[in-house]
């Protein structure tokens, strides 16, 4: 199995590969809860890992971080880079979600009875055009058409304060100063969460917005302390990354550890980033990159993908009660989910990612 380049300024392989699991854990968890009287007990290990989400989340303030730390707001002042910066995630994230939310009107047309498996809500013109424009997780409607881009809502709203968050970042080269920042976000993350009575990190609507803003921003503010940290990794005696990612899988599968989750997530992006590790090595491997890659469509194709195939089973097409036909079904939708999403990356997000930097050059 090859491996690929090293990291480099603009790409970190490991943290690119990792995308690409959190996609297919909360594939795996809705599978789960489609599946869940069924009892499958490999599926029913993901039921709580809807916290691929929070780390596609933690990634995105990181990653943007990353990408933009060396801009110069008096080359190009606030306003000019605010442009230039939405214009490029709108060509990242707009048309698959613009494509997808057009598939689901589609499906909802013109296949008889898949609306009424619905709440009365789901598939509203006013949470239609509020999908349009990707507001619709700013507490305006609970979930709706295509049900999983409540968090590309949540994070288009990010990236509209991240220009801001990055302007005042360079007023702040005090590193004591971004530590204070952190634990004040880390401490009041957690707050919201045990004052709103949450039994995990809250879903989505209200507790979608609070998940991003704090978790973005942990991303955002742990990539100013990432040198500070090496330091204090290459102290230890053994891999870290062989402690880390043992707990942050362990929180997003057993629902009683989940507080553990955010600060190993934070832990192993910075670590990845910065060390060289067997972990970061394997995650280096074309076809876990490869995944990354393609994990944006395969977040927004799968949940469409189930409830189709949820229907074509309420209309009697077909019908499965063996166990063994039934992980077979199971397997099958990951299987058509990771194709479609090739596809979709292939024909959809490159040629947009292409003519999105065309229009910011």
């Amino acid at each position: 199995m090859t491996v690929t380049p090293q990291k480099t300024k603009k790409n970190i392989p490991a943290l690119t590969s990792i995308r690409g699991f959190a996609a297919i854990a909360v594939v795996l968890m809705h599978i789960n809860s489609t599946y869940a009287e069924q009892g499958l007990l490999f599926f029913s290990l993901f039921q709580y890992s809807s916290l691929g989400v929070d780390l596609f989340f933690i990634l995105s303030g990181f990653i943007l971080a990353y990408v933009y730390e060396e801009q110069n707001f008096s080359k190009l002042g606030i306003k000019s880079f605010f442009v230039t910066f939405m214009s490029a995630r709108l060509a990242r994230i707009y048309p698959l979600h613009i494509v997808t939310l057009l598939f689901t009107l589609l499906i909802v047309l013109t296949l008889s009875g898949f609306s009424e498996r619905y709440s009365e809500h789901f598939f509203t013109l006013q949470s239609f055009i509020l999908n349009v424009f990707l507001i619709q997780n700013w507490g305006l409607v609970d979930i709706s058409w295509n049900t999983v881009s409540w968090s590309i809502s949540a994070e288009f709203f990010m990236y509209l304060l991240f220009p801001f968050m990055l302007y005042f970042k360079s007023f702040i080269n005090n590193t004591n100063h971004i530590i204070m920042l952190t634990l004040l976000c880390f401490v009041a993350h957690h707050l919201f969460i045990f004052v709103l009575d949450w039994s995990s990190y809250g879903g989505m609507s209200l507790g979608g917005m609070v998940r991003v803003f704090f978790e973005f921003s942990l991303g955002f503010l742990f990539f100013f302390l990432r040198l500070k940290l090496k330091t204090y990794f290459q102290c230890c005696t053994f891999k870290l990354s062989y402690l880390i990612l043992p707990i942050m899988v362990s929180a997003m599968l057993i629902e009683q550890l989940w507080f553990f989750f955010l600060p190993s997530a934070v832990m192993l992006i910075v670590y990845l980033s910065v060390m060289d590790c067997k972990i970061g090595e394997v995650l280096s491997y074309r076809p876990c990159i490869y995944l990354g890659n393609i994990s944006y469509s395969l977040y927004m194709w799968h949940w469409l993908v189930i409830q189709i195939n949820n229907w074509l089973k309420s209309v009697g097409i077909y019908t499965t009660s063996d166990n063994y036909i039934v992980y077979f079904e199971c397997f099958s939708l990951v299987i058509v989910s990771v194709i479609i999403a090739h596809y979709s990356f292939r024909y959809i997000e490159q040629p947009a990612r292409k003519w999105g930097r065309k229009v910011t050059i």
